[in-house]
């Protein structure tokens, strides 16, 4: 189960958290694992820098607003089948697909995936939580990576 919980608003707005959710925060962040976060929509609303790493953007910025599709497998192919297994059996765990670069990099990858109701609609956690690329998948001797998602 997922629980949202809303925080007060502290001085200008800016949203207060308590220690233990803001550590949270900084791990997702330093995770070797690429995790993003996407609305009902599959656009990016949050990612780590795993995630820019493996999608070779230099900014977070330039990955929000931006459908998760443009870097997952075959457009228009993968995200429809993982965003239809989200609905249909709920989270997904690993779907084997490819992440593409902004520079032409492929790298297999599993990707983790679960669907959450966010207070506004649904979000999707490491393709709220929302939806995140899986992790690439390892040769028989070398490291593996994970991505994750959520919708």
């Amino acid at each position: 189960m997922l629980v949202r919980l809303t925080y007060p608003q502290g001085e200008a707005g800016a949203i207060v958290l308590p220690k233990a959710k803001s550590k949270l925060l900084k791990l997702i962040e330093s995770v070797p694992d690429a995790f993003v976060v996407t609305g009902q929509d599959g656009r990016v609303l949050t990612a780590n820098a795993a995630f820019l790493e493996m999608t070779q953007l230099a900014s977070e910025e330039q990955a929000v607003g931006e459908q998760l599709e443009r870097w997952l497998g075959q457009p228009g192919v993968e995200m429809e089948v993982l965003t239809a297994n989200l609905r249909q059996r709920g989270p997904v765990r690993l779907f084997a697909t490819t992440m593409r670069g902004e520079f032409g990099a492929t790298v297999d990858v599993e990707i983790s995936a679960v669907s959450v109701m966010n207070g506004t609609g649904p979000a999707s956690a490491s393709p709220s939580a929302t939806s995140a690329p899986a992790s690439p998948r390892r040769p028989a001797s070398g490291p593996r990576r994970r991505a994750r998602s959520s919708s």
